[in-house]
């Protein structure tokens, strides 16, 4: 509602900017007119007094079916305005929203422009009011701060409605995204899932000859190399120091590794300390805040001297033993402090690990090493954490192909330069080679990662994924840098298409739907992740005569080709068998 607040009475504006009610509190001021920035209008307003600062939007609820943020996850229909919340920080989601109506049109998509600071959202259908209202409030605003509102111009498709918003937020960063090394863009082998902790340097040379043969460019070495890393919950990290029972030599384990022809990375969780490492003692004053669901303490980023020991502890892996870039996780712990008085030198969470991250940038550079690539996961999807890492992951969803692929594209709406990851996919090896592509063919438009155990896969889910790889290879360019459009997010992204702008085209088939081939598509790889055994085509029509003709080539999920024609004469829709999990290739004459 946009009667009284918690924070007091609200004040209706005049400005109505793109049809959107607003009203703020703590605020006197409204700096001029809405500024117009091609598709998307700004307005800026001052903090009467220190407190936190409100803005309120509300927009008529016409034909909403969902609404999108960053960090929606299961939750993407339009919910009830008392069930809506989030707080954002530069470790957690971004204050961004859209709403959008069942042929996927932006009826209100916003940014506030405060991406590092602690920000409440809260949404959702007014009851009262018969609309959908969001309030925004900035926790903590001292008087005279400026804070900066975006909205996009309605009636756009929501991809765009999001890009142009996350566009505007690189503009407020000001700052260039961390480069992105090459191989970052290279499918991935992950420990996680195939091993847990239970891993060691001989099962892993075993692994990553496989790895090589069908494809996979980096290793990355998950939870259970340190010192401790056995069992669940994180009481014994801290020391971040190799297993020496499971790795005698961590460095000759890395060269080795290398010399197969792989990147090395190496998962760590610098802010977590737990009671059972050798040097909690020692840094014990440093994580005053236990989280019993990890049964470990949590590092104050607040503290100089802890931002200090973070820096320290990365830094050492990188210089110490050759790796090639880090998995830093659990990042959002951090805001355990959100509430919690500071005996720091900064008070707020966001700004102390945006500290923290900038003093690492700029030592790995000082120690010669910018190309270290550095993996976040969702939701540490801000914007304004790009400057400090090059890769985002899909969130942890062991084995769940349909979260992994929203989670993919939640996470490319808002990319800001960064490279997208799958999560680690893993699937039930006793399975059909269906399960296999599936997992595959949904984490298609991000970079995949792996995490089975390679050295006993059956030999028909090892050629599903060395076919795979290689199409996934073919199109790589496509997938991860052309034009991305989709089906609804609350229906799950039920297709996906990227597109290049010489003609290539990639598109994703996830729930039976008809797939439309547009004149200037004249490569097209399908992919059939439905349960059926065909798809149905449907082609533009560039002349008086017809669609025209293609050549054909159409492959079960194993790389077997079962079609293969030329010439082939279309009409405007035509059913194509495709094997279930199977692709298809097809380019116009």
């Amino acid at each position: 509602m946009l009667q009284e607040t918690v924070l007091g009475q609200v004040a209706r504006l005049a400005q109505q900017p793109f049809g959107v009610q607003l009203a703020v509190s703590n605020s006197t001021t409204v700096l001029g007119e809405s500024e117009e920035l091609g598709p998307v209008r700004v307005l800026e307003f001052e903090a009467g007094v220190d407190g936190p600062l409100l803005i309120t939007l509300q927009v008529p609820l016409a034909d909403a079916v969902g609404f999108w943020h960053p960090d929606s996850r299961h939750h993407r229909t339009v919910l009830p305005d008392w069930m809506g919340r989030e707080v954002t920080s530069l470790v957690n989601s971004a204050p961004i929203g859209c709403l959008y109506d069942n042929s996927g049109r932006n009826l209100l998509t916003f940014g506030l422009g405060e991406l590092v600071q602690e920000v409440e959202m809260r949404f959702g259908v007014s009851e009262e009011e018969k609309t959908f209202v969001v309030h925004l409030t900035l926790l903590r605003a001292s008087a005279g701060r400026r804070v900066k509102l975006a909205l996009a111009a309605p009636g756009t498709d929501y991809t765009e409605a999001i890009g142009s918003i996350g566009e505007w937020f690189r503009e407020q960063v000001g700052v260039p995204s961390m480069p992105v090394p090459e191989f970052a863009t290279e499918p991935v082998y992950s420990t996680w899932y195939s091993f847990s902790q239970d891993v060691d340097a001989s099962s892993l040379e075993d692994e990553a000859a496989i790895a090589v043969a069908i494809g996979l460019k980096a290793l990355f070495i998950d939870d259970g190399w340190q010192r401790y890393g056995h069992g669940r919950g994180y009481a014994g990290c801290g020391d971040w120091a190799p297993d020496e029972a499971k790795f005698p030599d961590f460095r000759a384990h890395v060269e080795r590794l290398r010399e197969l022809g792989l990147k090395v990375v190496v998962w760590v969780a610098p802010l977590l300390l737990g009671s059972k490492s050798d040097r909690y003692g020692e840094l014990a004053s440093l994580a005053p805040a236990y989280k019993e669901e990890l049964d470990t303490h949590i590092i104050d980023p607040r503290l100089p001297e802890a931002r200090e020991h973070l820096v320290e502890v990365c830094l050492r892996l990188v210089r110490d033993y050759g790796i090639d870039g880090l998995k830093i996780d659990f990042l959002n712990e951090a805001m355990i402090y959100k509430t919690a008085p500071s005996t720091g030198d900064i008070s707020d969470v966001g700004l102390a690990m945006q500290a923290w991250m900038g003093d690492l940038v700029q030592a790995l550079a000082e120690i010669g090493r910018p190309d270290v690539l550095l993996e976040f996961r969702q939701p540490y999807v801000s914007p304004s954490i790009a400057p400090y890492g090059n890769v985002l992951r899909a969130n942890d969803c062991p084995a769940d192909a349909i979260s992994n692929r929203t989670s993919i594209v939640d996470a490319r709406l808002l990319a800001s330069g960064r490279v997208i990851h799958s999560d680690m996919m893993m699937w039930d090896p006793t399975g059909s080679d269906h399960v296999a592509s599936r997992q595959l063919l949904n984490a298609f438009f991000g970079v995949p990662q792996i995490s089975v155990r390679l050295t006993t896969l059956p030999a028909e889910h090892r050629r599903v994924l060395e076919f795979g790889l290689a199409q996934w290879e073919s199109v790589k360019s496509v997938v991860l840098g052309g034009d991305l459009t989709g089906g609804l997010p609350v229906e799950n992204y039920p297709w996906l298409s990227a597109r290049s702008d010489d003609g290539v085209r990639v598109v994703g088939v996830y729930q039976p739907a008809v797939v439309r081939i547009e004149s200037a598509d004249t490569d097209v790889l399908v992919l059939n992740a439905t349960a059926q055994d065909h798809l149905v085509l449907e082609f533009a029509r560039p002349t008086a005569n017809g669609a025209g003709a293609i050549d054909v080539e159409v492959f079960k999920p194993d790389g077997t080709l079962v079609m293969a024609e030329t010439g082939v004469p279309v009409s405007e829709f035509y059913r194509l068998p495709v094997p279930r999990c199977g692709t298809a290739r097809l380019r116009r004459r």
